[in-house]
């Protein structure tokens, strides 16, 4: 439950909160646990790594932070329409979320410009993960 100072200003602490915890998966999961395998997947040579870390990470790290609050929002709305308040059912309404709209979409470059599978379960597996992650978070800091 959230502090009450925190309650007015609504929802949003709770979308930093749950967006927070989708970055930091993120960050774990493309890096220390599939980092290796993911820059091999994706095709990055010596080069664009070089020239990556040379430019910096900060405009692509915002920017996937940009996409992890409009996750969390979106993953907020569907809880709230459904009235998923539990652990349970915050972590089914995530999965089909995901099933339905990550995973089936996430496959078609897979089935047509020939994406490797192994890039495509590396992916969607984060974005179960995290989205399982950022629902239960929701619901823990609301109720």
């Amino acid at each position: 439950m959230l502090p009450e100072f925190l309650l007015a200003f609504g929802v949003y602490p709770v979308i930093f909160a749950a967006a927070i915890t989708a970055f930091a998966i993120g960050f774990i999961w493309h890096g220390m646990v599939f980092g290796k395998q993911w820059v091999a997947l994706v095709g990055f040579s010596k080069k664009e790594i070089e020239s990556g870390k040379k430019k910096g990470m900060g405009k692509p790290a915002f920017t996937q932070f940009v996409i992890s609050v409009v996750m969390s929002f979106a993953l907020f709305s569907v809880l709230s329409l459904t009235e998923a308040t539990t652990i349970p059912g915050a972590t089914m309404t995530a999965f089909w979320v995901w099933l339905g709209f990550v995973a089936t979409v996430q496959l078609g470059p897979v089935v047509w410009e020939k994406t490797p599978f192994k890039l495509y379960l590396i992916n969607t597996g984060y974005y179960l993960v995290s989205m399982i992650a950022v629902a239960n978070v929701i619901v823990i800091l609301l109720t």
